[in-house]
């Protein structure tokens, strides 16, 4: 499922985008395709857009084997936290592929669009974490590095000219919301958009919540060991773990880890005195200890 939903990432959520921007940029009907696709002004845009991964999750071995057809492996990366000695080859290169299309390209060209590909977020607080007046989180820091003209990762863009765009494959309404608020509330003016897209939505009303006194409700209790609930889950700004972090509520199991988002009958781990019917790999190590 989640290979299927990679696979759709590009073609339904991304590529669109691109499209829309390319018919703006030569005035024409976004409804014209075909028009569209074969403009050099298309191939070019499509090349000047850099892939990085948020995190493992971002399955991004099956990202390119999925569109190697459109896109280049030298404008995908696993991940956004990139050495000085890659970013020159990923302008070298981008520089080398757009003489191909246009021979009149000036040097030193940029990337006008950076994708940032995620597996799942149930609460989009690992990538923007408020922090009293401060924000923390992955984007948050992606953000300060790409202002930072001391840091080589910043000569990836001219930032007033750059699209900023969040790709999930799995969310919530939750996470969508947090992700939209504080993108704009981080990156403002200085680029000229940031939009966040999901592949596969998770509405609200999939979710558990304190109030729902249902026949679960009890089990949930039944079954909880407080002894989960540790400094990380504090930043959840919940009492214990009974609904996950920040009370996500999920009844979601993923196939390489279980959310700790989701209801801690579904994780609690495999070193406590209550199991979880699929228990979760610890992520940090202090905890494991």
């Amino acid at each position: 499922e989640i290979e299927h939903l990679v696979g759709m990432a590009w073609q339904d959520r991304i590529r669109p985008h691109l499209l829309r921007a390319t018919a703006a940029e030569l005035k024409c009907n976004p409804r014209h395709v075909r028009r569209i696709v074969s403009s050099n002004e298309f191939r070019v845009r499509q090349r000047q857009c850099l892939f990085l991964g948020l995190s493992d999750g971002a399955r991004i071995d099956m990202f390119r084997r999925a569109n190697n057809f459109d896109l280049s492996h030298e404008q995908i990366s696993q991940t956004h936290e990139l050495a000085d000695d890659r970013v020159r080859k990923l302008l070298d290169k981008l520089q080398d592929d757009l003489k191909k299309i246009v021979p009149e390209t000036p040097d030193d060209p940029k990337f006008r669009t950076i994708v940032l590909l995620d597996d799942f977020s149930a609460s989009g607080r690992s990538y923007y974490m408020p922090d009293g007046d401060d924000v923390s989180g992955k984007i948050a820091r992606l953000h300060d590095v790409l202002h930072d003209e001391r840091q080589k990762l910043s000569e990836l863009v001219d930032l007033s000219r750059t699209d900023v765009h969040i790709v999930l494959y799995v969310a919530t309404e939750s996470a969508r919301q947090h992700l939209e608020e504080y993108s704009a509330k981080v990156w403002g003016d200085s680029v000229q958009s940031v939009t966040v897209d999901v592949v596969q939505l998770l509405p609200k009303s999939l979710c558990l919540g304190r109030d729902d006194h249902g026949p679960l409700a009890d089990v949930i209790d039944q079954y909880y060991d407080a002894s989960i609930f540790d400094e990380h889950f504090e930043k959840g700004n919940t009492a214990d773990a009974r609904y996950g972090f920040a009370d996500g509520g999920l009844p979601l199991v993923m196939h390489h880890n279980t959310p700790n988002n989701s209801i801690s009958l579904l994780w609690s781990y495999e070193d406590t005195e209550v199991h979880g019917l699929f228990p979760r790999v610890r992520r940090h190590k202090s905890a494991r200890q």
